[in-house]
């Protein structure tokens, strides 16, 4: 008997530069996981940058090549196309301060799952308007994975909201150019 959750296609995206630090390597070790247990998925990573050797080659080393597309950067609007018919955003980090990606595809709708790195936990509230795995931990970002895989679809879009809610109320641009002026006014008031 075909199981109807576990056979849908998941389409997983993360989008940044190519350099050690993104985390692709344990992204693609959590992907080897789900394919283990059967998960259907797709995964695109869309990094710019010259050091992308590495990640083809444990894409390959991985048997991972039917599943994950490397793509070497793409022109903003192409990559915003990407990022809004993707059914999940992973942000596999070790170290980031706000990623603009994340903040990107949380107003484009599509739910996160981020490491718990840097600033990231200023942005991601747990099981809220996305979801926090530990840093270099394949297992936990598989995890998640298949548990937002097995959501509800009202409590996906419990999460969609809240994230919208999260980007309208914390980082969109005219607001945070506001609190800049008022702080600076602020300052300068007190001199």
């Amino acid at each position: 008997v075909d199981n109807t959750e576990n056979s849908e296609m998941i389409k997983i995206i993360s989008v940044g530069r190519c350099h050690w630090i993104k985390g692709y390597t344990f992204a693609l070790d959590a992907m080897v996981i789900l394919k283990k247990e059967g998960v259907k998925f797709q995964y695109t990573i869309i990094a710019g940058g010259r050091d992308n050797e590495n990640i083809h080659f444990q894409i390959h080393d991985l048997g991972l090549s039917k599943f994950v597309t490397f793509i070497n950067e793409l022109p903003h609007k192409k990559l915003i196309e990407k990022i809004s018919i993707s059914d999940l955003f992973l942000l596999p980090s070790i170290e980031e301060g706000i990623s603009n990606a994340v903040l990107e595809a949380m107003a484009l709708g599509v739910p996160i799952i981020s490491t718990d790195c840097g600033g990231m936990v200023e942005v991601i509230s747990n099981s809220k308007n996305g979801f926090l795995v530990p840093v270099r931990d394949p297992k936990s970002m598989a995890r998640a994975i298949q548990k937002f895989q097995h959501f509800e679809k009202t409590d996906k879009m419990i999460v969609i909201n809240n994230a919208r809610e999260t980007i309208i109320h914390n980082h969109l641009l005219n607001d945070q150019v506001d609190k800049f002026k008022s702080f600076y006014s602020d300052i300068m008031l007190e001199i």
